[in-house]
């Protein structure tokens, strides 16, 4: 048997409590008063738009989010210490006789083919055709072969811009360290999509043991897995942050499946070690995305909110006893209220400071508000008022999924009020996978265990398949932008990005061979640009075209820095934008189709001019 908290642990960390929460709450005031004192009396600093107020907000931003990295870290390896020193007294009482990964593997290989073989075909998917030349990895990619690769394990500046850099109100310093840290030992695309779907099977398979630790005396079997994994892995959410790693809610979800887990287990079992990796999960999680917060609070409150309320309704007195008893109940509870309030600390002075100070605007100003549900969202809905019915009638027991339901609720409604919860965006991610979890408990509770095992092997895994296929299908009739579209539409995006740019570095070392001049034109917004990759291609000047002032610029090239007329064999090129961005560049003059990689507007697009109109 496991060993269990003891007194004196209970009363070190009571104590903690306290004199955690006082300096954390008195930073929080010293922050809102410094945003206020600095929104106040702008004139006290040096403007941000000088070369001073860049200086000092740079500095400010680096040696800021350095210690506070420094102190993250401490803490966070405070917490895997403990974690190994439990785990080394367990080994050494000889009771942890848990089975190794590959035992557990080959387990579920066997007993779950079918699951095996659709992540075989889903990772084959993910790595099939993706490039570098996409979204924000052609940003993020010179950082990354900087140095000839002689420089491995060094910080990746671009990464840490998009991240620790920002004056736009958002905050969200450990998005994509996965792949900051995987860049010092891979470059290679293929790599970083291969760990992606680990990080993704990884999260089906938790979700799998969370409903057999959420269901007494149940163990999810071949139909209930099956069907989790085909509703986690077929639907746009999933698609489009999967299928690049560009994305942060990889690692959210990862870091909440991983918490729910441990958060559970110490509920039904209060052992030391689900106590620290709940808190080590969701104090990575919090800072992996600004609106992480709710899903590792939320829960927290909700579970306190609801056991005061039964105390209140027992007629407990309040008095010391009483909330010392509160408090060993709710020890983890308490805690992670507290990583809430150190993000809002973190967020005070890491987001919310240098960006009032900056005067930029907020990241979303410009985003639609709305909110786009689907159909697994309205069964979603009514999943959480069977609950509630149930509960209140005695028949259901309030438990863990309940509060991250309401975590789930809460998560919806900001996005709806902050950016837009449309179902379909990689936004809604985290919502769509408690969607699941909850469609998993439905189905498990509801069809699983309430028929004879004999049927679990081949009807109940039918009857599994016709269910998610009946729902995906409906999904997809009644989405503009369902799974396959969204998947197609991508890998068409990154095939052409990739054989457009292939096309314009075989035109330049043609043209070089003949003794022509390769001026190449595109437009300034473009995500390439002459350190974005284009440097490689082998022309003599890149030009870019500015459509505020209707302008052309060298960018490279001689004559770099000048103003640029356009020539008859200049080559102008759309890369990686809608082909509108060109319209502009070709109204002057007349030019000749080189190369189209299809015939839609988001296309890959050479062209050369054969006629400057006077």
């Amino acid at each position: 048997m496991r060993p269990t908290n003891t007194k004196g642990e209970k009363a070190s960390h009571e104590a903690s409590l306290r004199y955690v929460v006082t300096p954390l709450i008195v930073a929080c005031i010293v922050g809102l008063a410094v945003c206020a004192w600095i929104s106040s009396s702008p004139a006290i600093l040096p403007t941000p738009e000088s070369s001073a107020g860049e200086s000092l907000l740079n500095s400010y931003l680096r040696i800021a989010h350095q210690l506070w990295l420094i102190a993250l870290i401490v803490l966070l390896g405070n917490l895997i210490q403990k974690i190994i020193r439990i785990r080394i007294k367990q080994s050494s009482e000889g009771w942890n006789t848990m089975e190794t990964p590959l035992k557990q593997s080959i387990y579920f290989v066997n007993k779950n083919r079918l699951t095996t073989v659709l992540f075989i075909a889903y990772t084959i998917a993910m790595i099939s055709g993706t490039t570098y030349l996409y979204a924000d990895m052609i940003g993020w990619y010179p950082d990354l072969i900087d140095g000839h690769f002689l420089n491995n394990f060094s910080i990746k500046q671009s990464l840490i811009k998009e991240t620790m850099r920002r004056t736009d109100f958002r905050f969200f310093p450990l998005a994509h360290q996965d792949i900051h840290i995987l860049s010092w030992f891979s470059i290679n695309i293929k790599t970083w999509m291969l760990v992606s779907s680990m990080e993704l099977i990884s999260i089906v398979l938790l979700s799998v043991r969370f409903l057999n630790k959420l269901c007494a005396y149940k163990t999810a079997q071949q139909s209930t897995i099956l069907l989790l994994a085909i509703l986690i892995l077929i639907h746009p959410s999933t698609g489009t942050a999967f299928f690049q790693v560009i994305y942060s809610e990889r690692l959210l979800c990862l870091f909440f499946v991983l918490h729910i887990n441990a958060y559970i287990n110490y509920q039904q079992h209060q052992h030391r070690e689900d106590f620290y990796f709940s808190l080590l999960w969701a104090g990575l999680g919090v800072f992996t995305k600004d609106t992480a917060i709710i899903l590792f609070v939320i829960p927290a409150i909700t579970n306190l909110l609801i056991s005061a309320t039964k105390s209140r309704q027992e007629l407990q007195p309040i008095n010391q006893e009483a909330i010392a008893k509160f408090q060993h109940k709710h020890h983890l509870e308490l805690w992670l209220c507290i990583i809430g309030l150190a993000f809002i600390t973190s967020y005070l002075f890491l987001s919310l400071l240098p960006s009032v100070y900056a005067q930029e605007g907020a990241y979303n100003d410009n985003i639609p508000e709305g909110f786009i549900p689907d159909i697994r969202f309205y069964i979603f809905t009514l999943i959480i008022l069977m609950r509630v019915i149930g509960i209140a009638s005695e028949r259901l027991q309030y438990n863990l999924l309940d509060a991250i339901n309401v975590s789930a609720i809460c998560y919806t409604i900001t996005l709806s009020f902050v950016y837009e919860f449309n179902s379909n965006s990689y936004l809604t991610l985290p919502v769509n996978l408690i969607i699941a979890i909850n469609i998993g408990w439905l189905w498990m509770t509801a069809v699983d265990s309430r028929f004879s095992p004999s049927l679990k092997s081949s009807k109940l895994i039918s009857g599994s398949i016709a269910a998610s296929a009946l729902l995906i299908s409906v999904e997809h009739i009644a989405s503009d932008q369902p799974f396959a579209k969204t998947i197609a539409d991508m890998k068409i995006e990154q095939d052409s990005n990739q054989k457009t740019y292939n096309r314009l570095y075989d035109i330049a070392k043609e043209y070089r061979k003949q003794g022509k001049p390769i001026n190449i034109i595109i437009n300034r917004k473009s995500r390439l640009s002459e350190r974005r990759l284009l440097y490689r291609i082998p022309y003599h000047s890149l030009i870019e075209y500015d459509s505020k002032t209707n302008t052309f610029n060298t960018t490279d090239g001689e004559t770099e820095n000048d103003s640029y007329t356009l020539k008859e064999g200049d080559i102008i090129a759309n890369l990686d934008k809608s082909v509108n961005l060109i319209n502009p560049i070709l109204e002057g003059v007349e030019a000749k189709l080189i190369y189209r990689h299809n015939p839609s507007k988001q296309t890959g697009m050479i062209l050369e001019i054969t006629k400057v109109k006077p």
